[in-house]
């Protein structure tokens, strides 16, 4: 057949309609595959968990950083569902969705016994974990007591932090006489947009709908809100991360921005590669703290490339299925109430490596 101009054009525009109406089934698809549940897992704590995708994919945990829980990735869930992931978000204790109590272990080691105990309840087990900031503190040490639910972690931007008190934390409790005396609800957002700006290299997402995504979590009771976060940048660790490091038998790819947004210090990168056994950092040029937000196509092929090196490592490295408790803390033990399979669970997750994985790196693993 012989395309003439007018043919050419009706035959671009089925290409059009087609492509058009295949990206709108596939957004329904995810949109349908999405469930919200809420986790006890001890006495007045709950945890907000989302979950996107099939429920026979391999698992993919996203540990938010205590700024834009699940909100903060909105833009790479769905593609990472429909890459056949299913993507588990957990919102640490305090942060986003999940109760913000007063009296509670808010330690870094307290949130990683949590966040193990909702992977229990869930069934999710050799998951790729995904962790942003101070979420990424939280994976590291999930992975030293739980290397049974850790297959590889993709750390953004974050350190081996030994205290909860960040930098955004230290200057929210800065303003809070100011916030208690003029209500400060107002202020609170404002100071939430300046943070969010200076902490990337291009602050051209940082839109109005997008901060009110951000300070959502600060929607309820101020004083509440303030409260929570005294409890948490005066919390204690019941023991050191760093010594335990080496611990670690899942690969960790940590990905940095190169812009004084950027949230971690060089000396963190270097405690990374110096005790991690198998660990390398790549750099996004020109990006801040939230690479999610400011490149997260990056992002995504980050995922890729440490699914590969997890693939390629094949199951050598298998740890046991060993449930402990991080160092002490007084989370609930992993048999405790959310380890009843919690709706959307699964009793036998399918295994990261059973994806056909992208490029495998070849990073460099100390013997």
């Amino acid at each position: 057949m012989k395309f003439t101009p007018s043919r050419w054009t009706a035959h671009a525009g089925r290409v059009v309609c087609a492509t058009l109406l295949a990206a709108h089934v596939w957004t329904a698809r995810v949109a349908a595959q999405q469930s919200q549940v809420r986790l006890a897992v001890a006495p007045a704590e709950t945890l907000a968990v989302s979950i996107t995708g099939a429920a026979q994919g391999s698992d993919l945990v996203i540990i938010p950083g205590l700024i834009g829980s699940a909100f903060a990735f909105r833009r790479i869930i769905p593609l990472l569902a429909a890459g056949g992931y299913r993507v588990v978000v957990v919102d640490p204790l305090g942060a986003g969705r999940s109760s913000h109590p007063d009296h509670a272990d808010y330690s870094l080691a307290g949130q990683a016994d949590r966040l193990a105990a909702a992977l229990d309840s869930l069934g999710v087990t050799q998951a790729l974990v995904v962790a942003q900031a101070l979420g990424a503190a939280m994976a590291y040490r999930l992975a030293v007591a739980r290397p049974d639910e850790v297959a590889g972690i993709l750390s953004l931007n974050g350190g081996p932090a030994e205290q909860t008190a960040t930098p955004g934390v230290r200057r929210v409790l800065r303003f809070a006489p100011l916030l208690r005396l003029f209500g400060g609800r107002s202020l609170l957002r404002r100071k939430t947009a300046e943070g969010l700006r200076r902490s990337s290299g291009d602050p051209s997402w940082v839109t109005e709908p997008v901060v009110d995504g951000y300070a959502a979590p600060y929607a309820g009771d101020l004083g509440e809100v303030l409260h929570t976060l005294q409890a948490i940048a005066f919390a204690r660790e019941p023991c050191t991360l760093v010594p335990r490091l080496e611990r670690i038998r899942a690969p960790v790819l940590l990905l940095v921005g190169d812009t004084p947004g950027g949230a971690i210090a060089p000396a963190e990168v270097g405690i990374l590669a110096g005790r991690l056994p198998a660990f390398r950092v790549d750099t996004i040029r020109g990006a801040g703290q939230y690479l999610q937000e400011e490149r997260p196509a990056e992002v995504l092929a980050a995922a890729a490339r440490l699914q590969g090196w997890v693939t390629a490592r094949g199951s050598a490295l298998a740890a046991p299925l060993t449930p402990a408790r991080t160092c002490g803390s007084s989370a609930g033990p992993p048999d405790g109430p959310a380890a009843e399979l919690a709706p959307g669970a699964r009793s036998r997750p399918a295994a990261v490596g059973s994806r056909p994985a992208g490029s495998a790196d070849a990073a460099a693993e100390r013997p």
